[in-house]
């Protein structure tokens, strides 16, 4: 099922729920999109031209939170892997997942984790677009699935 919202597009299951935010507008917002219990994609919207004050491409966004997460020192054998994203539009984008191994404290356990990431910079639209992904701690992980929502996104900006 095609969700669209302000020129954002996804191709969803029609089972999951969606939510958008209150006061989300064209230039700022964010969606939710539920799928099975705990399991959520966020894409969230903001004007680029307070994004590009910081970061010039959007894999400056994601390198400085990746490095991060690499410095933790209760995360363990990080794993960055990058995907292709096809768009009708020239867009700047990074599309990654980061999958590491964490070590919780409390209780003293050691999880496998990983985020999903798309960062799109929208200049005809004047947008930055985020779409993110992570396993709930509990629950069912849908992990392919939610790759396969993220690849639809498209940017309908010049309609």
């Amino acid at each position: 099922m095609i969700f669209q919202i302000y020129g954002l597009q996804l191709d969803i299951p029609k089972e999951y729920k969606i939510i958008l935010w209150k006061d989300s507008v064209f230039y700022e917002g964010t969606v939710e999109v539920h799928g099975s219990v705990g399991n959520m994609i966020k894409m969230d919207w903001n004007d680029l031209t307070k994004i590009l004050q910081k970061y010039s491409s959007p894999e400056d966004f994601f390198k400085e939170n990746i490095e991060r997460i690499k410095e933790d020192p209760d995360i363990l054998d990080p794993k960055l892997e990058t995907y292709p994203w096809n768009s009708d539009q020239d867009h700047d984008y990074y599309f990654h997942k980061l999958s590491y191994r964490a070590v919780r404290k409390f209780p003293r356990k050691e999880i496998s984790d990983y985020i999903i990431g798309l960062g799109i910079f929208c200049k005809n639209s004047n947008r930055f677009i985020l779409l993110q992904y992570r396993p709930p701690e509990k629950g069912s992980d849908m992990g392919d699935k939610a790759l396969e929502i993220i690849k639809s996104f498209r940017c309908i900006c010049k309609e």
